[in-house]
């Protein structure tokens, strides 16, 4: 038989695997010791001579062969018949007679009594065995129980076979820290660390889930977490596998160039009416007007942005139409346009010429007339009874000039106490029009007040509010979002409507108990199926470890320790899963265990009671 077939045949029977080499072997047992080396991946032992070393992959071990010296025996049944006794001395001489034959030889003495039985020997030394303890646990998948597989402790020869229901016990461990290996027959393997073994204790390995619950997409973190289509399974985590440059952000690809909630990184939010453009949160402008570091400009009039951000005209240029033109001029300057003159006022003189006229020298609301001033910047009168209306001023001539800001001098802008101003939210309108205020809820957009609407993830209190035209949840959504268990405001999807997270109500669509199940869905709360069996076992005087296979539709387990007479609980445990160990119990008592099975709400099975037991010392 080779040695990968005995391995087979013990770990069927859940015996440690040991390969006893015959030269080796004999010369451990000559030497009352037997020495050997620990495979450490595999625990596989092999018998090794005295002082002969390990391999780098192995570790050392030795057994004494001879066990402890015996406690002294009890007095021993009488003996048989002692054999005959020796014989006796030779009696004194008689006196002397007269001398006669010799007598014959006498015969022989009577048999002597059996002695007394000797005193009782002293109690013998300690033997040189360790203190041990046992590991105890469970096997399974998310399918069920997982029956065959073996389990050893990691770096030592002590090896185990589930049972059925995954079931599994590790004897004589001695005192430490270890961690357990689950290893499947089709080779899947799962680690629990940390399994803390006492003298004459019981360690509970807990249930060891072979699957990879980290990555496994139909039991993502728990069994029967299906992950949406799109979606893997990361850290026991559903989160969408995202394409076309998007990036998971919660549970929703975004592009970070462009998402409002998520600008250039999630959670990063662009607020106070800011967009995300190229991954950065911008104020967006108006038509007619560019975003000069966070400020609305008209790069047409404006002389500290004129044709662009960085071009600012000379001190005392003014911009037309996007272009820094010469210095304003004043009273009596050839001019073409308004805007060359300090006063704003371009008209043509008594000369024929267009000149810059003082905004002073105007003769108001009344009677023109009289004589022309040789250089075009006043007017004399009195009058012909020509009348001048507001913003019109009498040209020198007996005639009334048309209003200084109108239409052809003021085509972008407006007028403000006839002066023509750049557009903004609290002087607009265009055309030479007179400038009105914005209310706070407007902008102005090309010369004209208009309601500001709020982009997705803004906080509103009505549908008109929002460019989307939906307001769900109080903040814009991107749809009504009227379905049960589903939100607009979410913690990372906030503006889009997105399934309410499993476990959580809904008001008032899903409330509790039911809950929400992660897909849109309102639940209510089933209780999970009952255990089928509950069955003991024995560590120190007063520990026992209650065992049961796994309920469907459980997330944890309650158990009690309870007396037979009076059906008082003497404990109560809540544990994810088998063994729940109980220390402490009461000895010469008749005792039993009850296993409940609690769902994901609180709601339990009916209870399933193992035997009726009785601890002795």
């Amino acid at each position: 038989m080779t040695a990968s077939t005995l391995r087979n045949s013990l770990q069927a029977i859940g015996l440690a695997c040991v390969v006893l080499v015959g030269p080796s072997f004999a010369a451990a047992q000559a030497s009352n010791t037997i020495f050997a080396c620990v495979q450490n991946s595999t625990g596989q032992t092999r018998i090794v001579a005295a002082g002969e070393a390990c391999k780098n992959s192995e570790s050392p071990a030795s057994w004494n062969i001879i066990g402890p010296k015996g406690d002294k025996g009890d007095k021993g049944d009488k003996g048989d018949k002692g054999d005959k006794g020796d014989k006796g001395d030779k009696g004194d001489t008689g006196a002397t007679g007269a001398t006669g034959a010799t007598g014959a030889t006498g015969a022989a003495g009577a048999k002597g009594d059996t002695g007394q039985t000797g005193a009782k020997g002293d109690k013998g030394d300690p033997g040189a065995g360790l203190d041990t303890g046992v590991i105890v646990g469970q096997a399974l998948s998310c399918s069920g129980p997982m029956g065959g597989a073996m389990v050893y402790v990691a770096g030592q020869s002590f090896v185990a076979v589930t049972g059925a229901d995954g079931a599994f016990r590790i004897s004589y461990v001695p005192p430490g820290t270890y961690d357990i290996v689950v290893e499947s027959a089709g080779g899947a393997s799962a680690t629990r660390s940390g399994v803390v073994v006492t003298t004459g204790g019981i360690a509970s390995a807990g249930v060891v889930n072979i699957d990879n619950l980290g990555a496994d997409t139909k039991n993502c973190g728990v069994c029967g977490n299906v992950c949406q289509p799109g979606q893997v399974c990361s850290s026991g985590q559903c989160a969408f596998n995202c394409t076309g440059g998007t990036t998971v952000c919660g549970n929703a690809c975004v592009n970070l160039a462009s998402d409002n909630l998520n600008c250039g990184q999630c959670g990063n939010a662009c607020t106070n009416g800011s967009m995300c453009l190229n991954g950065q949160c911008g104020v967006v402008c108006p038509i007619g007007t560019v975003n000069c570091g966070g400020r609305c400009v008209d790069t047409m009039n404006d002389p500290t942005h004129c044709g662009s951000c960085s071009t600012a005209c000379a001190s005392g240029q003014p911009c037309s139409n996007g272009i820094c033109v010469a210095p304003q001029s004043g009273p009596g300057a050839l001019c073409t346009t308004n805007i060359n003159c300090i006063s704003n006022r371009c008209e043509q003189a008594s000369d024929g010429n267009m000149r810059c006229i003082s905004a002073g020298l105007s003769c108001g609301s009344g009677p023109c007339g009289g004589t022309p001033a040789p250089n075009g910047v006043s007017c004399q009168y009195p009058g012909s009874g020509t009348s001048c209306g507001p913003g019109q001023f009498c040209d020198g001539a007996g005639a009334c000039s048309a209003p200084l800001c109108n239409s052809t001098t003021c085509p972008t802008g407006c007028c403000s106490n006839n002066v023509c101003v750049v557009s903004t939210v609290t002087a607009c309108g265009s055309s030479g029009n007179a400038c009105v205020a914005c209310s706070a809820a407007q902008s102005c957009v090309n010369g004209a007040c208009v309601v500001t609407t709020k982009p997705n993830g803004v906080a509103c209190s009505a549908p008109s509010e929002c460019t989307s035209g939906n307001c769900a949840d109080g903040v814009c959504s991107n749809t009504a979002c009227a379905q049960v268990c589903f939100s607009a405001n979410l913690p990372g999807r906030v503006g889009i409507c997105s399934p309410v997270p499993a476990g959580q109500t809904d008001l008032p669509g899903c409330p509790p108990p039911a809950a929400c199940d992660g897909g849109g869905t309102c639940q209510q709360p089933v209780a999970p199926l009952p255990v089928t069996n509950v069955t003991y076992s024995f560590g120190g005087p007063g520990t026992v470890a209650v065992s049961w296979p796994l309920s469907t539709g459980a997330v944890a387990y309650r158990v009690m320790a309870k007396r037979f007479s009076d059906l008082l609980v003497l404990n109560n445990l809540i544990v994810s899963g088998p063994p729940a160990i109980f220390n402490g119990l009461p000895l010469g008592v008749p005792l039993f265990f009850s296993v409940e099975a609690l769902g994901p709400t609180g709601l339990a099975s009916t209870p399933i009671s193992g035997g009726v037991i009785t601890l002795g010392p």
